[in-house]
């Protein structure tokens, strides 16, 4: 028996062919596109948890400059900071170091990406649902603005002869002229010890790969705890005897005047000065201007100056007067811009004396005074004389002193979760990826 195919059955015969490769084609590019699409979901949700891990590690940065944070995470003690997020959540785990090296914190942070054919469980998430996952380490440098005597975001010279007791110093540029005694210096570059470097005297010596971030008050995350917090100005502003925030009902002190002004606050308007009595903190969202010696009652009093923009020592274009040439100033100075002398002319001639004393410490941006109170070698010439508290001052270590904290990343590493080479991504996830 033969089979004879006419024409229009070898074209039906043809196209059924052609119709299996066509349709077989199709398939294998589904499958292709199916196996393409499921990596590509895999690089993202990765990357998406890399993200909330980073983002983790920020919150928890952010949480440590708050300035109940030491109280909370003692030495040798660890803690975890949950956050939901959309479709996910991030878990980060603080632990600082035993009491002689309390000023770091190892930080575990690990993202959550809720996704069905995740291999992790999102434990933060109602129902703990599968997830991608992604975790970071870092170290972080844990301090207090009040351990320092200085810390500015420019280079930093220490005269020869500074005695600053036990106040830390840091700057990016730290450099030495003379003999000197210290806490510890925090510096970017080497340290420069100066031409006699047996003379310079420290507790210890670090050099960081990053700067400190000293301008850390903000109107997001610092603002709302001294707003919270806070009691208005007393009605006769900051000049004179000035104490204390009165009791509430409980009978405490709030320990802080809020100031919510953009305009700023002016302390010791006309010469008046101010002396504080007992221990509290002026938190202004504007700039803070002095005009006249901030002293105190006694040794159980201190005050803290915290602004958002920066704090100005008054010079001649004040419209409340200038600071005179010799002024005392006892505080904690801590401000984004840092502490700034307006410009003013302060003579040193016989009989006019100028000098600028300093007991506390400053921390923001720069410290500017050595443009206005000059010490240029002339007869009676300005003196600039910065000085660390010591335990006399008790008011200073008081835990009534509300003040934030500085904290920043010295190295930090991706240890889960990257998905492809990190040029790939178009994104760092940190300033300070190693």
């Amino acid at each position: 028996m033969s089979l004879r195919l006419n024409n229009h059955g070898s074209a039906v015969l043809t196209a059924m062919i052609l119709s299996l490769f066509v349709l077989s084609a199709i398939t294998l590019y589904s499958m292709y596109g199916w196996f393409r699409g499921r990596e590509n979901t895999q690089v993202l949700t990765r990357q998406k948890a890399l993200d909330y891990a980073d983002a983790g590690l920020n919150d928890a940065l952010a949480w440590l400059r708050r300035p109940d944070a030491g109280q909370q995470l003692r030495p040798g003690n660890n803690m975890i900071l949950s956050v939901p997020r959309e479709n996910g959540s991030s878990r980060t785990t603080l632990t600082r170091y035993d009491d002689a090296h309390r000023m770091y914190i190892s930080a575990d942070a690990i993202g959550y990406y809720d996704l069905s054919t995740g291999d992790a469980t999102d434990p933060v998430t109602p129902g703990q649902p599968r997830a991608r996952m992604a975790s970071v380490h870092a170290t972080i440098l844990f301090t207090s603005v009040s351990e320092y005597v200085a810390a500015v975001n420019s280079p930093l010279h220490i005269a020869d002869g500074s005695q600053l007791g036990t106040g830390d110093v840091y700057a990016p540029t730290l450099i030495f002229d003379g003999a000197a005694t210290l806490g510890r210096a925090f510096a970017v570059d080497p340290i420069d010890l100066g031409p006699h470097p047996g003379t310079v005297h420290m507790t210890g010596m670090v050099q960081l790969n990053t700067p400190l971030n000293v301008a850390t008050i903000d109107s997001f995350s610092t603002r709302p705890l001294f707003l919270n917090r806070g009691t208005a100005p007393p009605a006769g502003g900051f000049s004179g005897l000035v104490p204390e925030p009165p009791p509430d009902a409980q009978g405490r002190s709030s320990h802080v005047y809020y100031v919510p002004d953009p305009a700023g606050v002016d302390l010791g308007a006309w010469g008046a000065g101010l002396t504080v009595r007992g221990v509290y903190t002026i938190y202004a969202i504007g700039p803070i201007r002095v005009h006249g010696d901030i002293s105190l009652a006694d040794k159980n009093s201190w005050v803290a100056l915290v602004s958002e923009d920066t704090i100005y020592v008054a010079g001649d274009g004040s419209t409340l007067g200038r600071a005179p040439d010799v002024l005392s100033l006892n505080g904690t100075f801590v401000a984004n811009g840092g502490l700034q002398a307006e410009p003013a002319v302060r003579p040193a001639t016989p009989g006019n004396p100028c000098a600028l004393t300093m007991t506390g410490g400053i921390v923001g941006q720069s410290l500017n005074t050595a443009s206005v109170w000059k010490t240029a070698a002339a007869p009676n010439n300005c003196t600039r004389t910065y000085t660390y508290p010591d335990n006399t001052y008790l008011g200073f270590s008081s835990p009534n002193l509300y003040l934030p904290n500085v904290s920043t990343l010295l190295d930090y590493k991706i240890t889960q979760g990257r998905a492809v080479p990190l040029s790939q991504t178009g994104q760092q996830p940190l300033a300070h990826q190693q």
